[in-house]
């Protein structure tokens, strides 16, 4: 989906979006991540609590690493390929928080989207 977004954005004219932009870029990166767990999660009927604080570990590994390249600790060019990978450690670490439900099959999960 991030490929995605980057080519719709090359195609209306943001050729160089990661360079023009690269704190928003790095934002929306850590957006589309948040959507696409949030999506998946209530697909699979995950309770709105556990869902929201996955997708929100996402948000905050872009935050922190757009806290880190203002600062100069970050570079540009390993801004928006370091939000994956951050946000996927701070999944994990969510997950660890929670291990019985994440380590539970789909029928475990609560009956109703809520």
């Amino acid at each position: 989906m991030i490929a995605v977004f980057f080519g719709v954005a090359s195609l209306l004219g943001f050729t160089e979006l990661r360079q023009d932009a690269p704190a928003l870029s790095a934002l929306i990166c850590s957006v589309i991540l948040a959507g696409a767990m949030t999506g998946w999660m209530r697909f699979r009927r995950m309770e709105w609590r556990p869902t929201l604080e996955m997708a929100g570990s996402s948000v905050a590994a872009g935050v922190l690493l757009i806290v880190g390249y203002w600062t100069g600790i970050v570079s540009q060019e390993a801004l928006v390929p370091s939000v994956c990978g951050l946000a996927c450690v701070a999944m994990i670490a969510v997950m660890l928080f929670r291990l019985p439900l994440y380590s539970t099959g789909h029928a475990g999960h609560h009956g109703g989207a809520t």
